[in-house]
């Protein structure tokens, strides 16, 4: 699992996965002036749903909670 040593914990070996992936994060998050805008940036996979999109999306999503609008954009063509 990306060069990742298997001595951690099931829990430690995913939060380090996630920091791993962040650099190439699939799903980016701005706000601005009350509208969040979530964009999904993972034209290699042309934009495949996976566990890691789905929590990121989860993720951006909550952190968009207050925001008065939210906006579903990709960074490519492919669209989910």
């Amino acid at each position: 699992m990306l060069g990742l040593r298997t001595s951690l914990a099931p829990a430690a070996r995913r939060a380090a996965a996630r920091r791993l992936l962040a650099s190439e994060a699939a799903v980016l998050y701005a706000e601005a002036k009350n509208v969040a805008t979530i964009t999904l940036n993972a034209a290699a996979s042309r934009n495949a749903l996976s566990l890691s999109v789905i929590e990121q999306l989860d993720e951006a999503f909550v952190r968009a909670d207050g925001a008065g609008c939210v906006l579903l954009l990709s960074s490519s063509k492919q669209f989910c």
